[in-house]
This record gives structure tokens, sequence and C-alpha cells, in this order.
């Protein structure tokens, strides 16, 4: 009788199984994924392309979504007909895709040489694909042109914004050119003279700046020139955004040092007046420099707060007995003894709060601009609990005791400080040089 039932089982789950597949394209059909339906369906049937329920199953799918897909052509067909810039490239890529993929069914099932098939008493479904091969070659050759004329738009735009930028000297109108020449690139490498209006485009973008060491004031000098280490976050940021460095110029040290030498001004520090930062910067040809100060460093003596007292119980261990074994007479076992025990502890917050303080400056190489200063704080806030025993067994306190943990040095906090400032400067100058950007307005033919 359990023979009978496994093999009823199996039976069952055997023709299940293409129910269960037919409800998956059911589901993509209703979804609109006509396409997909036929693949599945296609991928489905390979596996057993003589089995007639995989064959009816596919036939249903075909009956159902091929006239749909043919319906997709078309629209895309008529879309891509009407250049509208790379919207129309995506269309032309979809069509390739939706050709390449009917193209494949196609050869697959006149491999099985399926025409026609029942798929009930009253239903016969021709199957009958259409050879796309042709319209697939038409299809990529569209392609092409559309990659062309997509081209030629940014090509355009970037002569614009050029034509434009040697008008008004502004930089972000020379970004603006570069980056529309860099996407004529990415869709048709080689494209006309690209290259060379992109390097020349963004050679005229460029924004050259220096950045100084900040002057540590704070009197904490044992960790290190913190001043320095501020400084070198910031430019180490910047290097490793290639979309930053991609239009910024940051001055070397060496550049600085050198400068400083051959003007005769003070020694390489962040004590540099703004004045003189402003003429160092004339010479180096700089248009903006940062430095600043780290004015203040306050470590305030950690607070301890009383958080409550607790007690906890639990079954200890005492000592051992011996105690006859049952059934065995004259055999004894040696067995545990244990009892409750408890443990009454004390627990403690303990917090520490340090804070840096400074200012950082932007000054201009035009003595007409106003330098810009801001204050900025930095908070590290650190806390953790702990406790101590006031009466019980030290051996049910030990079993869950919260040690007071070891509070950060004072160097790591104030390199977590100084790590987070620098990011807020990387931030502002990112902003500044990647941001900007001149809307452009295309028209279908791709001119601005």
């Amino acid at each position: 009788m359990e023979k009978f039932w496994i093999l009823i089982f199996l039976l069952t789950a055997h023709l299940l199984r293409p129910t269960v597949g037919m409800a998956q394209q059911d589901q993509l059909i209703k979804a609109g994924n006509y396409l997909h339906a036929l693949k599945e369906e296609a991928n489905d049937l390979a596996k057993k392309p003589d089995a007639k329920l995989k064959q009816k199953g596919f036939a249903k799918v075909y009956r159902d979504s091929y006239s749909r897909v043919l319906e997709k052509i078309d629209s895309l067909e008529e879309k891509i007909a009407v250049f509208r810039g790379e919207e129309t490239l995506e269309e032309a890529n979809r069509l390739i895709e939706v050709y390449s993929l009917l193209e494949t069914i196609r050869k697959q099932i006149e491999g099985y040489e399926l025409h026609e098939v029942e798929i009930s008493k009253n239903e016969i479904v021709t199957i009958k694909f259409t050879d796309f091969s042709e319209k697939l070659t038409e299809a990529t050759n569209r392609k092409t042109e559309i990659l062309n004329l997509a081209a030629e738009m940014h090509y355009n735009a970037g002569t614009k914004l050029d034509a434009e930028g040697g008008q008004s000297g502004s930089k972000d109108h020379f970004k603006a050119a570069a980056r529309e020449y860099a996407r004529a690139i990415k869709l048709v490498p080689g494209f006309r003279d690209c290259q060379e209006r992109y390097e020349a485009s963004r050679a005229n973008a460029i924004k050259r700046i220096m950045i100084m060491p900040f002057n540590n004031r704070s009197g904490q000098d044992q960790f290190g020139d913190l001043g320095s280490i501020l400084a070198t976050g910031v430019v180490v940021k910047l290097q490793a955004d290639p979309s930053v460095m991609e239009f910024l110029d940051i001055v070397t040290e060496a550049e600085i040092r050198n400068a400083l030498s051959q003007g005769g001004y003070a020694s390489y520090d962040a004590s540099l007046s703004s004045t003189t930062a402003q003429q160092l910067a004339t010479s180096l040809n700089v248009e903006e420099i940062w430095m600043g100060d780290i004015s203040q460093v306050i470590v305030p003596t950690p607070t301890v707060t009383d958080q409550g007292t607790k007690t906890k119980t639990m079954s200890i261990k005492v000592g051992e007995r011996t105690v006859p074994i049952p059934d065995k007479p004259g055999k004894t076992r040696t067995e545990n003894v244990y009892a409750d025990m408890s443990a009454t502890y004390k627990i403690y917050n303990v917090a520490s709060t340090v804070e840096m303080r400074g200012s950082t400056s932007l000054i201009y190489a035009d003595p007409k601009r106003a330098p810009v200063t801001q204050q900025f704080a930095k908070t590290d806030i650190w806390g953790d609990n702990y406790t101590t025993m006031i009466s019980g067994t030290q051996e049910v306190y030990d079993s869950f005791m919260d040690p007071k943990a070891p509070l950060p040095s004072l160097g790591i906090r104030l390199n977590n400080m100084i790590e987070g400032q620098s990011n807020d400067i990387y931030k502002i100058i990112r902003q500044d040089v990647v941001d900007p950007e001149i809307p452009m307005t295309m028209n279908h033919t791709g001119t601005p």
C-alpha cells in the first residue's frame, strides 16, 4: 500500500511540473513581459523537444505573446526613426536585443520542426516565426547612425560652450564643453577632433589651488603636526577622486617651498598672513589658497554617573556527595551539589568628550575678492558602562561582570576629528569643482 501512494505522489509531481512552469509564464504575460515569457518557454522546451506537454506549453505562450512582441517591434521601429539623443540609442539597443532573441528562438524551433500544435480539442496553434536576420542587420546599422548623431550632438554642444567660455572666461563653460566632448568620445571613440578639443577645454577649465598646513595653536604637539596631517588628509582625498582631479591642479609642497625661497618669504609653515598667501598665489598662478588653524583642543575630565544597583542569582556548584546507585546494591556514585548564590553590584557609566576648535580660510588670489573664514568645532564622544561588586559571591559576579573599557588615546581621538574636518573641506572643494555645469537644451537634430 505504501508503494502505491509513493507512485501516486511521483506521478502527480510529474504532471504538475509543466503546470507550475506555465503559471510562471502566465505571470510574465500578465506583467507584459511577452518576450521574456517566450524565451523562458523556449528554454523549457529545449530540455525535451519531443514531449507533448512541453510543446503545448510553448504553443500557448507563442499564441499569447508573439503578436504582442511584433507590436513592440513596430513601436520601437517607429521611435528610432526620429533621433532624440541617447533616448533613441537606448531604444535602438532594445530593438537589437529583441531581434537577436527572436532569431535565436526561431532557429531553435525550426530545428524541432514544430509547426502545428494541438493544445485542445478545439484549438490548433500554427507556429511561424518571421525571419528577422535582415532586420537585425538594419537595426545594427541604424544604431551606428544613431551613435554618430549623438556624438555629433555632443560635439556641437561642446563647440558652442567653448565659444561662450572664450567670450565670458568662465571655467564652468569650458568644463561643460570638455564633458560634452568626453560624452561624444564615449559614444564614438575617435570621433572627429573630440580628443584634442577635450584636452584644450579641460586645460582651460582646470582650477589651480594651494592647500597650506594648518597652524596648530592648540598646544597639543605631542601627537605630531596636526595642522599638516589635516591638510594632507584633504589632498589625499582630492587626489583619490578622479572626477575632481579631471578639473583640479593642486600645487605640490615642493613648488610652494621653491616659491617661498625665491620670493624671500617665511619658511614653509602655517603662519603665513593672508597678504603673503595672496602674493605667493600670484607667483604660483594659483586661484585659491586653503589655510587655517587649530586653535583649541579641549579635554575635560571624564564624567562618571551612577546607574544604580542590581543583584544577580545563579546556581553554583558548592561541593560533591556520594549516593547509592538504584538497583545496584553496594554501588555508589558521586554527584555535584549546587546552591543558589547571589552577587550585588553597582553599575557606572563613564563618558568623555574631546573637542577640537579652529577655523578654515579660503584666500583668493584676486585681491578684490574678500577672504572667507569659517569656524569649525569637532567633537569626539566616548562612553562605556562598567560594574563593581558590592557584596555576594565572587564567582557569580565574575560570570557576567562588565569590566571598564580602556579610554581611547587622545591621539586616536584627535585623528578622528582631523579626519572629519579634512573630509568637510574635501566636500566643499569637490562641490565647487564637480557640481557646476552649464545646462544645455538639445533639439531632435542634435544641434544645441
